[in-house]
């Protein structure tokens, strides 16, 4: 469900970089990644496609299907209930097609032309038209209409796509970090032990000592999980290097008395 999560969040910003998700966060192997990036699909004109990178996160379902079948098989669940979570399964799916969908759907381009045209026409001849009845008044009421009807229009082109990196966009990194998080304590109360979560977009917390620290913006928080992903290669290739260091130095004889260049005390 978290797999989903994520792949519906890079489905929604246009994001196809699953590297990202398998060396960083874990939650995908390298089986998988394989079987979202093979051919899948030929068409009457010989051409080859692979699996549609938009629609990844409907095969993670298709596995959760696959393995709440095995699990009805295995632990003997009754009709009622595994046909009960399966449809819970399936509604999840259809929520993340709305989404989709409402991402992908924009304004026609020939109404959004005509409707900031008749706008901007209003308010070009609305000094003119009021200027004997308000006198001077025209210019502050002229200002005024013109901050109204552009702020709306502002307004409506920034809701029309609610899921990118905006201040009035949806909090997509703290809604799959609730959901991780959730979804791991019920895992806990239903197997009555502790279970560990994966974590994701720690800088999207927003309760602790670390929140007064936490990205002011959403803009901030992408360069946070940039900077993050740069931070983790540098520091596989620094532990390369020292490993390669580590045994050059095995080689040199040391004085005795004198611990290894290098030695953590």
């Amino acid at each position: 469900m978290i797999l989903a999560c994520f792949l519906e969040m890079q489905t929604l910003r246009d994001d196809k970089n699953l590297e990202k998700i398998r060396d960083i966060y874990g939650l995908i192997t390298a089986e998988e990644v394989a079987a979202m990036s093979t051919l899948v699909t030929v068409g009457r004109d010989d051409k080859k496609d692979r699996f549609p990178s938009r629609k990844r996160y409907s095969l993670v379902f298709m596995w959760a299907h696959e393995t709440l079948f095995n699990l009805q098989a295995r632990i003997g669940l009754a009709p009622p209930q595994h046909m009960a979570i399966d449809g819970l399964v399936s509604s999840m799916e259809d929520i993340f097609v709305d989404a989709e969908t409402q991402a992908t759907l924009v304004f026609p381009p020939p109404y959004a032309q005509v409707n900031r045209a008749i706008i901007l026409a209003f308010l070009c001849i609305f000094p003119f038209a009021f200027v004997t009845t308000l006198g001077w008044h025209v210019m502050p009421v002229s200002y005024v209409a013109s901050v109204v009807y552009l702020s709306i229009e502002t307004c409506a082109a920034m809701m029309e796509n609610p899921f990118g990196f905006d201040e009035i966009d949806i909090d997509m990194e703290k809604l799959v970090r609730r959901i991780d998080k959730h979804s791991s304590a019920l895992v806990g109360l239903a197997l009555g032990t502790i279970n560990e979560n994966f974590d994701l977009f720690p800088e999207a917390r927003s309760t602790g000592t670390d929140a007064r620290l936490r990205a002011s913006s959403r803009s901030e928080r992408q360069s946070i999980t940039l900077t993050r992903e740069k931070s983790t290669s540098k520091v596989q290739r620094h532990s390369s290097k020292n490993l390669l260091g580590d045994s050059q130095r095995s080689k040199v004889n040391v004085p005795k008395g004198m611990p290894p260049t290098g030695t953590m005390c």
